[in-house]
């Protein structure tokens, strides 16, 4: 099962926007755990949930758009996109939360 990435409130129970990736995009595309260039999407858990909110998103957006720029595939270029604009909502709505789901 492919990483899943939700966009939840604060008690995690409601989830706004779903984005699910073809061919399991998110395993292929995410910096590995030694890689110091991206300090928050390094520490992105494939087999568990990884929470960030809303304060968290200005350092997110630019390391995922660094993500976006390296992605030659259509169809991960288009996940990642909604992704972020997932992430945009994120940082502009209060008590609003970017999950990622793992295995």
């Amino acid at each position: 099962m492919p990483l899943t990435v939700v966009l939840q409130n604060l008690k995690g129970e409601r989830r706004f926007d779903q984005a699910v990736p073809l061919n399991a995009a998110l395993d292929r595309v995410l910096p590995v755990f030694e890689d110091a260039s991206f300090p928050l999407l390094r520490f992105i858990d494939l087999y568990g949930d990884t929470i960030f909110n809303g304060n968290q998103m200005h350092g997110f957006l630019p390391e995922w758009d660094r993500l976006i720029h390296g992605v030659g595939d259509e169809d991960d270029r288009k996940f990642l996109l909604r992704v972020r604009e997932m992430a945009e909502k994120c940082k502009k709505e209060p008590h609003t939360f970017l999950r990622f789901i793992g295995d």
